[in-house]
């Protein structure tokens, strides 16, 4: 038998001890504060392409996927999904081939009702539909003929729907604001300061990767309301007051433009944010003062490699351990997703995060969520083939750069 002298035990003993003493204390992280799901469900063979994604006031998910349809005009339906917090999925349901061009933002008002925004596939109107809390079947909630090709929709602080839509007979954009028993409060369409016939470069060029043209329409941090609005194939950031629609101001871009708007947070004091695309390449743009940019090529733009210009690309304004910051994400040149965290008032690169190595993921969507963390919806593949849906969690101490030791 092999026997040990108290001289080797000894010095192996405080070895253990010592290794116990300097391990960190583990980081506990509640499962709902991060995760990453990849959905095996059951239409993914069809084609399924993540759109966009709402929290939930139950602290769930609810999000949109495009599905191809048939003897379509436009040839995408919609197909919708709910999770609870951590990710898992409580229903999954194909909307009703009659709707199409499914809008990419669910929507959910204050007493937990949830909709969709579709157009009916014969009359171009613009319908709510409100999907069943347990089985996701959708009905039609209203039905406005009034307001054709939707572009985009939100929901307001007092609980009120924002309807961007698309008049083609005067190439107008329109913006309705709707209460929350479908009644129009207003509605106002918006002329651009410039008439454009001819389709320019940098809508051609979006228009060739073969994305959804980057209609947004948000409530801004004071009230008032921000949209990316079309007349003619030429875009501009219009900036609208809150009350009435009245057009505030507007960054163009379009024909004789260099760059567009693909995303934009607005913050009190007319500061913003912003990601924009420009042919053959995307940008940050982490601070700009409105009344000082005429268009959007005048963004100053951060210094950062990495960005695919295919991408779409979003930005968020949160804070986190009470540092106010934007974060943006997009996907990046290696087939995954990159999240950078920028300081608010400095501009700095705080936390810079990948997601998708190993495995291809392109980002639909990102929205802030109530624990100061972000919900990123992908796009992703199973066995390098059939076309899926990802949902990423990251945690507001994800987002948060780590203190230096004194």
């Amino acid at each position: 038998m092999m026997q040990f002298k108290n001289k080797y035990i000894v010095p192996i003993l405080l070895l253990a001890l010592c290794f116990t003493a300097c391990m960190e204390e583990p980081i506990e992280v509640e499962p709902q504060e991060s995760f990453m799901k990849v959905f095996n469900h059951e239409r993914y063979a069809t084609g399924a392409y993540a759109l966009g994604v709402t929290p939930l006031l139950d602290s769930g998910y609810f999000f949109v996927n495009r599905r191809p349809i048939a003897n379509s005009k436009f040839g995408w339906g919609g197909n919708i999904m709910r999770t609870n917090s951590l990710g898992q999925i409580l229903w999954e349901a194909n909307i009703p081939d009659t709707y199409e061009n499914v809008l990419e933002q669910p929507l959910e008002l204050s007493d937990g009702r949830t909709f969709v925004v579709g157009m009916h596939t014969t009359s171009l109107a613009t319908v709510f539909l409100m999907a069943d809390p347990a089985s996701g079947q959708t009905t039609e909630a209203a039905t406005f003929a009034e307001f054709i090709y939707p572009l985009a929709a939100t929901v307001t602080a007092d609980n009120h729907f924002l309807l961007q839509y698309y008049n083609h007979r005067n190439y107008t954009t329109g913006l309705a604001k709707i209460d929350s028993n479908f009644e129009i409060v207003w509605g106002q369409e918006y002329r651009l300061s410039e008439d454009v016939i001819t389709q320019n470069p940098i809508v051609s060029g979006h228009l060739n990767w073969g994305k959804r043209l980057p209609f947004f329409v948000e409530e801004t941090a004071d009230g008032n309301i921000v949209l990316n609005g079309l007349y003619n194939f030429s875009f501009a950031l219009l900036f609208i007051d809150g009350t009435n629609g009245q057009r505030i101001n507007e960054i163009l871009g379009g024909q004789r433009y260099d760059a567009g708007i693909m995303d934009a947070e607005v913050l009190e004091g007319g500061h913003m944010a912003a990601t924009v695309f420009e042919i053959g390449k995307q940008s940050i743009v982490p601070s700009a003062i409105i009344n000082d940019i005429g268009q959007a090529s005048d963004l100053v733009a951060m210094p950062y490699l990495g960005l695919d210009f295919r991408s779409e690309s979003e930005v968020e304004a949160l804070e986190v351990d009470g540092q106010k910051v934007f974060v943006f994400a997009f996907t990046n040149y290696t087939g995954g997703i990159t999240v950078l965290v920028v300081d608010q008032e400095t501009q700095e690169i705080l936390v810079e995060k990948q997601f998708g190595e190993g495995q291809a993921y392109e980002l639909a969507d990102m929205a802030a969520t109530a624990d100061n963390g972000i919900i990123m919806l992908a796009r992703t593949t199973m066995a390098s083939k059939f076309q899926t849906t990802a949902l990423i969690k990251v945690s507001e101490r994800e987002l948060t750069k780590e203190k230096e030791e004194e």
